[in-house]
């Protein structure tokens, strides 16, 4: 087919584990009777592992009850239920206010909230204004890298202002990785930005990779 990938190429894996002294990435891949493990030996690795909401950093921020806001929406949407009642989300900006409206649930400002509070699960919400009894607790806050995997790799997190996240070299690759596999990374997991600019980055990423693997600069 004419948008067939080129057969250098491997895609559609759910990559799990970079091993660099090995130099082996451990994946799970589809296939008809069902999803099999695969063990890759790549000259390249290309990491867009995105960002996710960053968790407050409050007590009682690991109360079972206490969840991501945009996972719980998609949730609602894919099995065609409501939030579960009792549930609040806690909002830092316009994105955070569409899915509490969404949700259909009261939005509280993240950064107003002081603790959360219960014993076996979450019990309450508790502000600067007062206290907010609740069952579930939806965060949205400011994006945060997902970098475990580049960190398994080796790669050098930092604190970037807002979180941490790996390094990337002005090669794109991630600083701290080794020669095989050449470990690339792009879009949220560098820099949390607009999906366009991801989308530009991770197209800036592909010439970078297409120029090491031709031996030649980008």
């Amino acid at each position: 087919a004419e948008d067939a990938p080129p057969p250098w190429l491997r895609s559609g894996l759910g990559v799990f584990g970079i091993y660099p002294q090995e130099g082996v990435v451990a994946a799970a891949e589809a296939s008809p009777d069902g999803d099999r493990l695969v063990r890759l030996r790549p000259r390249c690795v290309v990491l867009a592992t995105g960002a996710r909401a960053r968790l407050p950093a409050v007590p009682g921020n690991d109360l079972p009850g206490v969840v991501a806001a945009a996972p719980l929406l998609a949730a609602c949407r894919a099995t065609g239920r409501r939030a579960p009642q009792g549930s609040v989300c806690l909002v830092a900006g316009e994105r955070g206010r569409r899915i509490a409206a969404a949700l259909d649930v009261p939005a509280i400002p993240l950064d107003d909230v002081v603790r959360f509070e219960g014993r076996r699960g979450l019990e309450a919400v508790v502000t600067r204004a007062g206290r907010t009894p609740c069952r579930i607790a939806a965060y949205d806050g400011p994006p945060a890298p997902r970098y475990d995997l580049a960190a398994q790799a080796g790669a050098r997190i930092v604190w970037n202002g807002a979180g941490f996240a790996p390094r990337r070299g002005p090669d794109g690759r991630l600083e701290g990785t080794g020669a095989r596999p050449a470990v690339f990374a792009c879009g949220d997991l560098v820099r949390p930005a607009r999906a366009e600019q991801a989308a530009e980055d991770g197209n800036r990423c592909a010439a970078k990779v297409l120029a090491h693997l031709e031996g030649r600069s980008a």
